[in-house]
Formats: C-alpha cells, sequence, structure tokens
C-alpha cells in the first residue's frame, strides 16, 4: 500500500447537548439517539476517499456512486439516517496481517471491526480471537450481497486445531468472515522491455512460471518479499512436472472432473512438511538468484516508471499499474495468471471477541457490501469487490464491455472478445448470456484479467491455508532464503577476490618487513 492513513471521525446529532444529555437519561437506546464509538481497522488504502474525478469519468454512469464524501463520511450519516444512531468511527491501518494480528494478540488496541487476509482469518478462529457474525437482518443482507462463487470458499474453508493441525469441523470461516476483496497472484511485465521477443512470444513467455527461472527474463524482474507469495510460486514450480502435470493429462482425459482437479491441487499447494519445505527452498533460491531482488511496496511503481521488466504482482497492483501506465507514460503492461496454477486469495472483514459493539461492526460490513459503495471501493482501490449485484456488473461493462452497459445492443463491425463472468455474476441477471462479456481485445491479458480470472482458470487457482503447526518451519527456511544473498558462483568469486586481496596484504607486510631488516643490515654494517 502506498501510504498509512489515520483518521477519526465524529458526527454528532444536531441536537442542543442540554436536550441530548435530557433524552439520553430517560431511555438512550428508544431514544435513537445512542453514541457509538466504532473503532475500525483495515490495511492502508484500502477503501474509498472522495477526490477529483475527470471529465471522461464523470461522463460515465457509474460516477453517479462517487461520493463527494468518503466512506467513513457517508457510514456515518447512514446510521443516522436509517437507524437514529450518532457514530463515531475511528479508523487506523496497518501494513500487514503479521502486524495487525500482534496488535490483537497483545491486546494493546481493541477493534470492533478488523479486514484480514484468508490464511489469518483461520489463525483468528483457531485462536479464538474473533467471534460469529450475530444473527439478524444484517448478516442476511451481507449474505445476500456477497458472490455465491466467493460464498463456496468459504464455506468450505475450516481452520486448523492450535495443537493438532487437524482441521476444526465444527468452524468455517462463513460463520467468522465476510469477503470484502479478492483477487490472484500473477506475473505483470512489459513487452517492450523484453525487446528480442515478438510480442506473442513475451505473452507465451509470461503465460508461465517458467519465465522467472529462465535466461530471457534473468535479472529483470522482482519479487514479492513475503514469504507466502513467493511460497506459492515455487511450490507450483517446483511440483508442477512431478505432480501437476500428471493430474493435468487425466483433467484432459476426462478421467477426473475439475472440482477433483482443484482439491489434489490445493492439497500439493498446500504442503509444507520438512521435505518439502528444503525442495521449495531450493527452488526460491533459484527463483531470487534470477531475478533483480525482492520489493513488498514499489514493484507497481517500478514496473511504470520502467525500472524492471517484470513483476510477480498482486492482481489489484496489477490493475492499477496498467492503468497509471498507459494514462502517464503510454507504455503498455500486461498480466498474466501462469497455465501451472497459482493463489486465489480474499481479505475478509472479522468481528474480533473484544468488540464492544458486534452489532454497529455487523451494520459497517453490511453497509460495505452494499453495491452502490463496493462500486466506490473498487474504483478507488482498484481491487475487485466482493459484491455481486447487476450495479457491479453495469460497472463492469462501462469498464469492459464494447457495449457500455448490460443489455446494450452490439454496434455493427466492432470488435470484441467473449469473456465469460458468469461464476462471478450468476443470478444477478434473469438472462445468463448478461454475464458473458463483449470485451475490448486490448483488456484482455490486462486489466480485466487482473480484475476477474478467466473462467478456464479457476480450476488452477488455490487458497494457501494458514501453515499451522511449521509455521516457524516456514519462516526459518524463509529467513534462509532471504539472507543467503549471494548464489555459488558469486560466493567462489568473492572468496577468490579476498584469497587475491589477502595476498596482496600478505605481499606488502613481508617486502616491507624485508626491507627494513636490509636497511637494519645496511646501518650495522656502516657502524662497524
Amino acid at each position: 500500500m502506498k501510504k498509512q492513513l489515520y483518521k477519526q471521525l465524529i458526527v454528532f446529532a444536531p441536537l442542543s447537548l442540554v436536550a441530548l444529555i435530557g433524552l439520553t437519561s430517560c431511555n438512550n437506546a428508544s431514544s435513537g439517539n445512542e453514541k457509538v464509538v466504532l473503532r475500525v481497522l483495515n490495511a492502508a488504502d484500502y477503501i474509498y476517499e472522495s477526490g477529483d474525478i475527470s471529465e471522461e469519468e464523470l461522463e460515465c454512469n457509474y460516477s453517479q456512486y462517487l461520493s463527494d464524501d468518503d466512506m467513513l463520511d457517508q457510514f456515518v450519516s447512514y446510521m443516522e439516517e436509517t437507524k437514529g444512531v450518532s457514530i463515531s468511527v475511528v479508523y487506523d491501518t496497518y501494513d500487514t496481517n503479521e502486524t495487525m494480528y500482534n496488535q490483537m494478540k497483545t491486546g494493546k488496541s481493541s477493534y470492533d471491526v478488523i479486514v484480514a487476509s484468508d490464511y489469518m482469518v483461520q489463525k483468528l478462529i483457531s485462536q479464538d480471537l474473533i467471534q460469529p457474525f450475530p444473527e439478524g437482518d444484517a448478516f442476511d443482507s451481507i449474505r445476500d450481497n456477497i458472490s455465491p462463487y466467493l460464498w463456496s470458499f468459504f464455506d468450505n474453508i475450516h481452520p486448523k486445531d492450535p495443537n493438532t493441525d487437524e482441521l476444526l469441523a465444527d468452524k468455517v470461516l462463513s460463520s467468522y468472515s465476510a469477503p470484502y476483496m479478492w483477487g490472484t497472484v500473477g506475473v505483470m511485465y512489459n513487452p517492450e522491455f523484453y525487446a528480442d521477443l515478438e510480442l506473442d512470444d513475451c505473452i507465451d513467455l509470461f503465460s508461465s512460471w517458467e519465465a522467472l527461472y529462465s535466461e530471457e527474463a534473468h535479472n529483470s524482474y522482482s519479487i514479492k518479499d513475503s514469504v507466502r507469495d513467493t511460497y506459492a510460486v515455487s511450490i507450483v514450480h517446483a511440483f508442477y512436472e512431478s505432480e501437476i502435470a500428471p493430474l493435468e493429462e487425466k483433467l484432459k482425459n476426462g478421467e477426473i472432473t475439475e472440482d477433483k482437479f482443484n482439491t489434489l491441487l490445493n492439497s500439493i499447494f498446500n504442503r509444507c512438511d520438512d521435505e518439502t519445505l528444503e525442495i521449495v527452498k531450493q527452488d526460491m533460491l533459484k527463483l531470487k538468484d534470477n531475478s533483480f531482488g525482492f520489493e513488498v511496496d514499489s514493484g507497481k511503481t517500478d514496473m511504470i516508471e520502467g525500472k524492471i521488466g517484470a513483476n510477480v504482482a498482486w492482481s489489484g497492483d496489477a490493475t492499477w499499474a496498467i492503468t497509471e501506465a498507459e494514462a502517464e507514460y503510454e507504455k503498455e503492461l500486461y498480466f498474466s495468471i501462469p497455465k501451472e496454477g497459482s493463489n486465489i486469495w480474499f481479505d475478509a472483514f472479522c468481528i474480533p471477541k473484544t468488540s464492544k459493539h458486534s452489532e454497529y461492526a455487523t451494520d459497517f460490513i453490511d453497509f460495505m457490501s452494499k453495491p452502490e459503495n463496493a462500486i466506490q471501493n473498487m474504483w478507488y482501490v482498484g481491487y475487485t469487490a466482493a459484491t455481486s449485484s447487476i450495479e457491479v456488473l453495469d460497472y463492469i461493462y462501462e469498464c469492459y464491455d464494447v457495449r457500455g452497459s448490460v443489455g446494450a445492443e452490439l454496434k455493427e463491425g466492432t470488435e470484441y472478445v467473449e469473456y465469460d463472468l458468469s461464476y462471478f455474476f450468476d443470478g444477478v441477471t434473469s438472462n445468463p448470456s448478461d454475464c458473458v462479456l463483449y470485451a475490448y481485445p486490448e483488456t484482455i491479458g490486462r486489466t480485466l484479467t487482473a480484475q476477474f480470472p478467466k473462467q478456464e482458470d479457476l480450476s488452477h487457482l488455490c487458497v494457501m491455508d494458514d501453515f499451522g503447526l511449521q509455521n516457524k518451519a516456514v519462516l526459518d527456511m524463509w529467513e534462509k532464503v532471504r539472507t543467503n544473498s549471494l548464489p555459488v558462483w558469486a560466493i567462489i568469486i568473492l572468496f577468490v577476490e579476498l584469497l587475491t586481496v589477502g595476498g596482496f596484504f600478505i605481499y606488502l607486510y613481508v617486502s616491507k618487513s624485508y626491507k627494513r631488516k636490509m636497511i637494519k643490515a645496511r646501518r650495522l654494517e656502516r657502524n662497524k
């Protein structure tokens, strides 16, 4: 994320202080003027903020949703107008899931709503740090707003017992969290950086993780300084030939279904036993040795500025970078989800056990999942909102479909590529064909692919679980990868250079000692 934002927004009901005190002392709850302080913890730059909207965007239908007020201001007004609740929102941000986890674990700060990634939600459930959503209309509304495709993941992910790593069958993510944003891990690349390759050859090269181990991409790309993202690359690459490719052959021959293939791929993707860690470690070292280096948040700007040719990227960052590069530098960047398989991830809303206002926390999550607010957040952040509705589909049409809006006629002679999004928008329209975009050809393999994986990619996307009891072993392995900054050949060269330099200094020392002895001998000779 680009920056840390710390906000505290407070809105008071338009009543005199005396009247408010009088009403509160009589019956705070029934008066409809209950004062609430809601504390929210989210990743930085991960919520809509008002700002300048371009003239071109003002002409789009979706501009009606882009409010002059920040999302938090909108929520405060919403609660006042619909529920008669005077509410204050204290909004803090964090840089990583681990930072957020440490805050919760130490108990130094107490929040009513937090946003956490899927693997972290599993850990928070297993350690009893978050609570199930309160039943009621707000939770039902959240459930209705979110795409069933995403709920299908949350309905089937169980956290692990912290003592045994056995799955907790009685606990499931969908009871404790609600999807907010989602995306994939892939490769963002600039074909112009690889001038020796034709465009089609460059696209073909980066359709596979093998590109990052190739001579063509040597020292030209950056990888994430994140164990989970780099692990996702290496585990797939390390086991592709031996285990994943044979599964693909069975899928192709009809011996297994796509669901079965995905289940088996997930089991490989989430291996972290000691033997697997050693294999992954060696693969990570090869990956690192062939790369330009690690980065956390600079990759997208490095791509825009042309410092590197490729970057292991989160899909939302790729969407932002591709858009900025084209608008500011007339540079065409691309995004690929490698064919061997990759990570599909989710960031989700949760309610901590320490929340003092779980009812209003649920209202906040419901508010954020409403279509008009999901559009604002998606427009500002660049990532893909979890909300599935006709309004969101229409927004996607304006961004990517040559027809411009759902139900519009296709102009004769218009070029397009069919892009099926029925897996995500299924059921939002009475006409199923509306979920198949007539996409601008130039968005394929670029922003559209970054925001929504192709239908045919879905079976190769895996959710990465919490490492459980192997967390420490994984982190120890990762530290060895990160600190082993020199390849063997470089270590040999360095050793030879040290010997050379050492030999030179030894020569100087011996030479000076010899000269001293000679001078001393001559003095003695003269004194005789």
